[in-house]
Order: C-alpha cells, then sequence, then structure tokens
C-alpha cells in the first residue's frame, strides 16, 4: 500500500476512533431516557384511562351500550399519544356475570395494530382476564405480527372495598418510541460519513506533499535497477525529503563512479581471460604436431620399422613413447577445458551399455594395475545398465575416474558399480570408489574445480595437473546429471555421477564391435560383408596394397609410412592436394586414401570432393586426417564424401584396423555388386512391403479381428488396411496388385498413400474405389489391381460391399449354418480412368463370421500343378466354423501349405492375406 493511502487511512481511523465511542454512548443514553419516559407515560396514562372509565361505568348505572359510546368518545382524545408510540389502548370490564366479564367496551389502535387488536363487542376469555387483572402493570412483549416490541401498561379500577369492575390497557411501540432516536443514529453516521471523505480528500491533497517525493525515490531506484546508473532525482524542497533525495544523488554518483571501475577492470580481466583460452588452445594444437611425430615414430621404431634394436635404445624407446602419451593427454584435457569452458561440445547420444564401457576402460588401464597390489571389480552386470549418452564422452569420464582412483590407491581395490538413483528413478547413478588415501572433508568441495587438488603436495608427487575431475564434472553436466564426492581421509573415496536411463536395448556393445563401424556419411558396410571382410583381410594384406598419403608435414608423413610398411602396404606420398590430384590424373590407382584436412593452397574437403567426382565412395575410400577432432570437421568430411576419419596422433592400431576395414570393404563391395540384381530388387520390395502393411489390428467391443499376412517367395503386392471411426463402425479394404518385385510392391504402396489421403472422406465403399482408381489410372505403371472394400456398421447391423474384380465377399452365418458369397463384376483399378464401382448392401446378425482374402489360398498349387480351389476353402468354412478366427486361419494356411508341399516356416508363390471378423454382440435382456 502507498504512503498516501496509509496517511489518509490513519486520519479516518483517527476520526472514527476520536467520535465513533462517544456518539453511541450519547445515543444509548437517549434511548434509555426516552423508553424511561415513555414507561412513566404509559403508567399515568393508564392510570388516567382506568379511572375514567369506572367513573363512565358508575355514571350510567352499569348499562353496557351507553358506557361503550361514552369511553369510545373518550379514547379519541388519545390520539396525541399516537406519536409517543400508543399503537393500542382498550377498556375491559370485570364483572360477577359471565356473560359480561371480558367484555371489551371500547378500543383505539393505531396504523396496522387495528388488524391484530379489534375486539370490541367482544368478550376476553377468563384466563386471560384473569392473567391481565393479575399481571404487572408493565410488561415487555413481542407482537410477531407487527414485528416489533412493545409495552403493555395494565390498571385495575375498583371502588373501596368492591372488586374491580374494569381493567384499561396500553400498549406502545418501542419503534415508535425511538424513533426520533433512530433519526439522530442516521444524521450522526451521515456526518461521520460526510466528515471520512472530507478528512480522506483533505489527508489525499497534504499526502501528495510526502508520497510524491518517496514515489520518486521509488522511480529512481527502478530505473537503477534497470541499469540507469545516469539518472539523478529532482529536488523540489528544502526539508527532510529534499536533503533525503540529495543524499541518495549523491549516493548514485558514487556507485556509479565503482561500476564504472569495475567494467572497465572486468573488461581488462575477460580480455585476458580469452587471450589465456586462445593462447592454451593454440599451444595445446601446435604441440600435438611434434607429439604426432615423438609417440609415432617411437611407437614404430620399436616396432621394428628399421629393423632389430638393442634392449638398450627399446627401453629408451619406451620412456620416450610413454613421455609423449602422457604430455598427450596433458594437451588433451587442456583442449577439452577449453571447449567445455566455451560450450564448444555437443553430445551425440546413444544408448551405452555401461558394463562394456567399464570393461573397455579397465582392459585399457591394465598395465597400470599391474604395477601395483591393486583389484579392480566391474559390478555392472551386462545389459543391466543402459544410459543414454554420448559414448566417447563417457567413456573419458569413465577413465578420469578410474585413472584417478588409481593414482591415489596403491594397495586394495577399486569397485565401479550401478544403481537406480533414489532421487530420480529415471536416472542411473554409477559409481566409482577405491581404498586409497581419502580426501579430506574441508577439501572435498574444491576437487572438481580447475588445477585444484586435495593437497599441493600432490600434483608434483602424483603428476597431476588437476583438470581431470573439472572435466568430469562439466561432462556430467553437459549431459544433465550432476557429480558427487563421498570420502574420508585414509579410508578410501568413492566418486558418483548420475546419467538419463535409456530405454532403448538396441545397444552394440563396445566390446564386440569387431571392425571400425562406419561414421555420418560413410558407406555402410553390411553385416554378412563385414564379416566376409574379415575373413580375407589377412588374404587381402598378402599382396600389396597401394596407399595414398596426403600430408604437408613431413613427420606426419614418416610416421605413418612407418605404420603402413610394417603392415606390407605400398606407400605413396603427396605434399599437398593439387600433388595429390595430379597423381591420380596421371594413372595412379590406390586403393586407398589418407588425406589430411589442413594441406596448402587447396584444403583436404576441396581434395576430396574432386576425387568425389571421378571416384564413388566404395570404389576409392578415403580416410580425413584431423588434428582437431572437432565434430563439425567430421561432419564437413563426410559431407565432402570422406568414409571414416582418425584423429590425431594417430594409434597405429586403429590406423591399420581402419585401413584394413576400408580396404575390405572395398573388396568385399565390388564381390557384393555380383550378387543377382533380382534378389536385391526381392529385398526391396519386401522392405516396401513390410512398411505399407498395418503394423497392429483394430479391436471394436463386438467385432473381433484376426490378419493373416504372409508374403510369396516372389514377393507380391497385397495390401489391407482399415480405417476406424469409432467403436461401431469400420472400413476394410483387401487389394492385390497384379505380378511381382519391385513394381507390384511400388504400385502397393502408391495405394496406400491414395487410400490413407482419401479414407477420411468416404464411408461409401464404392465411392472410396472410384476416387483410388481415377487417382491410380493417372500413372503409367503399367499394373492394375484388385480391390474388396466393406464398410460395417454394427449399429444398423448392415455391412455395405464394393469390388473392383477380385475375389468375393465371404460370410458364414453360424446360426443358419450357410455360406453366403457377395460377388460383384467390377472392373480393377487401374485401367479405365472413368470407371465407377457399385455397391452392395447386405444384412449381418450376430456369430456371423466375414471374410476377406486374396487370391494366394485359392491358388496354391500342389505337384500336379491343381490349385487347392474355391471349393476346398468354402469346405474349411463350414467345417472349421466352431474355431476362434485366428485358429481358423492358421488352420486354412496350413492345409494350402500341404496342398502346396510346403513346410511351417516356408512361403507360397504368391502372397497370403486373409482377414476374418467374428461379430459377437453381448445378450441382450428384457
Amino acid at each position: 500500500m502507498k504512503i498516501k493511502y496509509k496517511l489518509i487511512l490513519m486520519f479516518i481511523l483517527i476520526i472514527l476512533f476520536a467520535s465513533l465511542p462517544l456518539s453511541v454512548f450519547i445515543l444509548n443514553k437517549q434511548e434509555q431516557e426516552k423508553i424511561s419516559a415513555a414507561t412513566l407515560q404509559g403508567n399515568i396514562y393508564s392510570t388516567i384511562l382506568t379511572r375514567t372509565v369506572l367513573n363512565i361505568i358508575l355514571a350510567n348505572g352499569g348499562e353496557i351500550k351507553p358506557t361503550q359510546i361514552d369511553i369510545k368518545e373518550m379514547l379519541g382524545v388519545f390520539n396525541t399519544l399516537a406519536n409517543f408510540g400508543l399503537i393500542y389502548a382498550d377498556a375491559i370490564l370485570l364483572s360477577s356475570k359471565k356473560e359480561y366479564n371480558g367484555v371489551v367496551l371500547a378500543e383505539y389502535y393505531a396504523g396496522q395494530a387495528g388488524k391484530y387488536f379489534q375486539h370490541i363487542g367482544k368478550r376476553i376469555p377468563p384466563p386471560e382476564v384473569l392473567k391481565l387483572k393479575n399481571q404487572d402493570r408493565i410488561r415487555k412483549i413481542d407482537l410477531p405480527g407487527l414485528h416489533d416490541v412493545c409495552y403493555e401498561f395494565t390498571a385495575v379500577g375498583s371502588l373501596p372495598g368492591k372488586p374491580p369492575l374494569c381493567i384499561a390497557r396500553l400498549i406502545f411501540s418501542e419503534t415508535i418510541i425511538l424513533a426520533p432516536i433512530k433519526k439522530l443514529h442516521k444524521l450522526i453516521l451521515i456526518v461521520m460519513i460526510a466528515a471520512i471523505v472530507v478528512v480522506g480528500l483533505v489527508g489525499l491533497y497534504f499526502s501528495r506533499f510526502i508520497s510524491k517525493p518517496i514515489e520518486g525515490l521509488i522511480s529512481a531506484t527502478r530505473r537503477i535497477e534497470g541499469g540507469d546508473f545516469q539518472y539523478r532525482i529532482p529536488i523540489r524542497s528544502r526539508d527532510e525529503l529534499g536533503r533525503l533525495t540529495g543524499t541518495f544523488n549523491n549516493m548514485l554518483t558514487i556507485i556509479n563512479q565503482k561500476i564504472e571501475e569495475l567494467e572497465q577492470a572486468n573488461e581488462r580481466l575477460t580480455h585476458l581471460d580469452i587471450l589465456k583460452d586462445e593462447f592454451l588452445a593454440n599451444i595445446s594444437h601446435e604441440l600435438r604436431t611434434p607429439l604426432y611425430g615423438i609417440i609415432g615414430l617411437s611407437e614404430s621404431l620399436m616396432r621394428g620399422a628399421t629393423g632389430s634394436l638393442s634392449n638398450e635404445t627399446c627401453h629408451d624407446l619406451t620412456l620416450i613413447y610413454s613421455s609423449g602419451k602422457r604430455l598427450a593427454s596433458l594437451v588433451d584435457d587442456i583442449l577439452d577445458f577449453s571447449k567445455l569452458k566455451h560450450h564448444d561440445i555437443q553430445l551425440n547420444r546413444e544408448a551405452v551399455d555401461m558394463h562394456d564401457v567399464t570393461q573397455l576402460m579397465i582392459s585399457i588401464v591394465r598395465p597400470l594395475i599391474e604395477k601395483k597390489s591393486l583389484i579392480i571389480n566391474n559390478k555392472i552386470p551386462p545389459r543391466t545398465t543402459i544410459v543414454s549418452c554420448d559414448k566417447n564422452r563417457i567413456q573419458q569420464i569413465m577413465l578420469n575416474l578410474i585413472s584417478n582412483a588409481l593414482q591415489f590407491t596403491d594397495q586394495g581395490s577399486i569397485t565401479i558399480s550401478a544403481a537406480d538413483y533414489e532421487r530420480n528413478r529415471d536416472q542411473t547413478a554409477i559409481s566409482v570408489s577405491d581404498t586409497g588415501i581419502g580426501i579430506a572433508p574441508e577439501n572435498q568441495e574444491r576437487i572438481f574445480e580447475s588445477f585444484e587438488q586435495a593437497d599441493a603436495s600432490i600434483t608434483k608427487s602424483r603428476g597431476s595437473i588437476g583438470l581431470g575431475l573439472s572435466i568430469t564434472k562439466k561432462l556430467v553436466e553437459l549431459h544433465g546429471g550432476i557429480i558427487w564426492v563421498e570420502s574420508m581421509t585414509g579410508k578410501g573415496s568413492k566418486f558418483t555421477f548420475t546419467l538419463d536411463k535409456s530405454y532403448d536395448r538396441k545397444v552394440i556393445s563396445d566390446l564386440s564391435e569387431a571392425g571400425i563401424e562406419a561414421k555420418q556419411g560413410a558407406y555402410l558396410i553390411a553385416p554378412e560383408v563385414r564379416a566376409a571382410s574379415q575373413k580375407n583381410i589377412e588374404k587381402i594384406t598378402a599382396s600389396p596394397k597401394k596407399i595414398l598419403v596426403v600430408d604437408d608435414e613431413q613427420v606426419n608423413l614418416q610416421v605413418i609410412i612407418n605404420h603402413l610398411a610394417l603392415e606390407g602396404y605400398e606407400v605413396t606420398t603427396a605434399e599437398n592436394g593439387a600433388d595429390a590430384l595430379l597423381l591420380l590424373d596421371s594413372g595412379e590407382e590406390p586403393d586407398l586414401i589418407l588425406l589430411d584436412i589442413m594441406l596448402p593452397r587447396i584444403s583436404g574437403y576441396d581434395v576430396c570432393r574432386k576425387i568425389r567426382e571421378r571416384y564413388s565412395i566404395h570404389e576409392l575410400p578415403i580416410i580425413m586426417l584431423t588434428a582437431k577432432n572437432a565434430k563439425s570437421d567430421i561432419v564437413t568430411g563426410f559431407s565432402a564424401g570422406a568414409n571414416d576419419y582418425i584423429a590425431k596422433p594417430v594409434n597405429s592400431d586403429e590406423l591399420i584396423a581402419r585401413v584394413q576395414s576400408l580396404i575390405s570393404m572395398k573388396e568385399s563391395v565390388r564381390i557384393q555388386n555380383e550378387l543377382n540384381i533380382f534378389k536385391i530388387q526381392m529385398d526391396i520390395a519386401t522392405d516396401i512391403q513390410k512398411t505399407i502393411v498395418p503394423s497392429d489390428i483394430p479391436h471394436l467391443e463386438n467385432l473381433v479381428f484376426a490378419v493373416r499376412y504372409e508374403p510369396s517367395e516372389l514377393v507380391g503386392g497385397d495390401l489391407y488396411d482399415y480405417h476406424l471411426l469409432d467403436d461401431k463402425r469400420i472400413v476394410v479394404l483387401v487389394a492385390d496388385v497384379a505380378g511381382h518385385g519391385i513394381p507390384a510392391a511400388m504400385v502397393s504402396a502408391m495405394l496406400q498413400v491414395v487410400y490413407t489421403y482419401h479414407k477420411t472422406e468416404f464411408t461409401d465403399p464404392s465411392k472410396l474405389l472410384t476416387k483410388i482408381n481415377s487417382v491410380m489410372s493417372k500413372y503409367p505403371h503399367g499394373l492394375y489391381l484388385t480391390a474388396c472394400c466393406v464398410y460395417i456398421d454394427l449399429n444398423t447391423m448392415k455391412l455395405y460391399h464394393s469390388n473392383a474384380g477380385h475375389r468375393p465377399l465371404l460370410i458364414w452365418r453360424r446360426d443358419e449354418e450357410r455360406l453366403i458369397s457377395d460377388k460383384i463384376y467390377d472392373k480393377p483399378i487401374g485401367i479405365f480412368a472413368d470407371t465407377t464401382y457399385s455397391v452392395n448392401e447386405l444384412d449381418i446378425k450376430n456369430n456371423d463370421r466375414i471374410i476377406m482374402y486374396t487370391d494366394g489360398i485359392i491358388e496354391a498349387r500342389n505337384s500336379a500343378r491343381e490349385i487347392f480351389g474355391d471349393e476346398r476353402f468354402n469346405y474349411l468354412i463350414a467345417e472349421k466354423s466352431g474355431l476362434s478366427g485366428d485358429d481358423f486361419l492358421d488352420c486354412v494356411i496350413d492345409a494350402a501349405k500341404r496342398w502346396a508341399g510346403k513346410g511351417r516356416g516356408e512361403s507360397l508363390v504368391d502372397d497370403i492375406t486373409m482377414i476374418v471378423m467374428d461379430i459377437t454382440l453381448a445378450p441382450r435382456f428384457p
């Protein structure tokens, strides 16, 4: 609430508290006095009335009629008391004679009181007379009909020593008595409301002098909160608020100066941070090339690239190789740290089995484990912990955590386990625990920070720069998980992180990969080709294969030459892309090209594109060599036509495996291209048919479906589909395209698209078939098709059947044990564009079995070339009518296969499509 409204409210409350109690007190006092005055008047006038009535009775000698007339005239003088609350007065005769005792001699009433009193000439019952005679002179009574509180005054008139002769009664209304006071109530209330309104307006006017400067301060504060530090509040007075405004403006000036200083300092620090990151990234990239040479040359020398070496030389080369790998690992950490800091890492999520990842990482660190008295346990069972993550990054996370545990554990054990994360059942918690030196509680918060260690001495003794856990934490958070540590000094540590579960069980085990999987854009090696490749690698490499290596770094060239030469490959080199293209133009035909991305004058991408203009992806495989290993570089390489990529520094085993795999692929593809074209077409046709056949059957309350679809050896063009309108209405289509192979499958696919597009437009099967025919006739596919379409309405128990040259619709009526065959002789679809189709309306009943089918069953032939035929089919329908739909279909198909000499699992020459619909209405009770 604003201050000015608080001030107005305060003034109003002051007025209320000052005036309201006094007003209430005065009014209550006046009400009491008014009631007291009315009571006194009632007593006096009731006494006067009874004396006067007694005198009139005596004056008239007890005569009733004259007495009533005189008393009535006398009561007229009481009209003046009506303004003081009198609403009723009467005189009641008391007599020893029953007929006169209780007679109302006269009465007076004002306003609506006459509706309830009018007793003149009437007798009041004796009990009431007795009650009036004996009651107190004043009595407070409620008159429900009047909705008012009244005061009743009575007085008894008698002569001395004689029994009473009359009773006088007066009734006064409290409402009328207090009417002047009520008017005063209203007047005071109006005055108070007027005073509140006046005070409110005056307070509103004067509150502006206080609230306006404060509102100015609030507005200025909001502008400052929005970042406008140059704003100043105008000073309009010299009072306390004016001085407060001036102080506020001075404070803003000081804050603005400090902010400018902080911004300048922040800009300098940001610039220095950018320079530092760029320096680290650039120097790391620059270090990779010489490191590649150190690691690659030392490895090739150890493997005998220049002949046999002495033990001392091999030992020294091993030290060089290990140092190079260690330095390369540090460089990779720095690069990853830089990428994570600048959000330059994108995840390629897939389903990964954590058991396999863990086993792979354990195999990598196995040499380190064997040097210590350690046991490492993988307690993650196979195929139980499947997570959604980037496979390469999860390997990096696990390698970092296991390496960290190895680094600080000299004896005991390291255990890797997994369990559901208690706080989120959609995540898995993976733990790496060890029995190492542990981490002090005060150091556990900062071990995930960059370049941090639990103890400064650890960096020197353990050989770490403190980036591994920081990178691990950022990678886990990039996956949407969290990581934490539980540890006690001297008792070991337990690192736990969470990852999202994957419910895709189609996981390729890391350990079961026989070769290198093709990456994005690469030629896909079929599993059977891969198997053939692995069997023939030894045979292929026995004869020298030509490898063209394109790289401008002499060290890189020499390393690759050494690795390939050890495997018996014939290596040709080129230092730039132009030389490589000249070699190809001169007739050089390598079996594979190793192509560096960063080349002088013309990039590796452009070289790859030019090569692809002449050679397909399987005629001349290309492996890109990249130093950055960035996803964008890899995608660009695949887009240019590369088959695969290798990141520098090149691992010799990886290089040889990928080269052998791609050369094997090239040879296998050549063999595969010589396969029968017809078989390939059949595979394509089968795939097409599988995509257009519905994956499930419809479910209706009173219509039970059973469907069998078995493609033939030659792949025909059978198709079925349905359109479920509601739980009582459905449209079902069965079609058969003439011919086999890809043409028939393509026409089936076209039919399925047309049906899907137009099925919601029609429930009349004839209009639907007419529309399908008009569309299918426009395309010169050269094939026609037959179709049977029905619309079933269980509300009306009607079936509407249209037929385009297809097998008849069959209905087995169980209650009558007869077969109904509905045949329509309309033309097949796709011959004449102007063909229209008719529709038959059939009544259907409970327990009816509706059968739709293609000619695959009817035209099944035995060894004597005799067809299975309609007669046998119709016999089975009647004979096996007691079976369920599924059992009936199995029985028919088995019978047709036995007729054709086919066993279970074997296909007939033509496709088989059969649909059985059983009507099962619930029994009706009267």
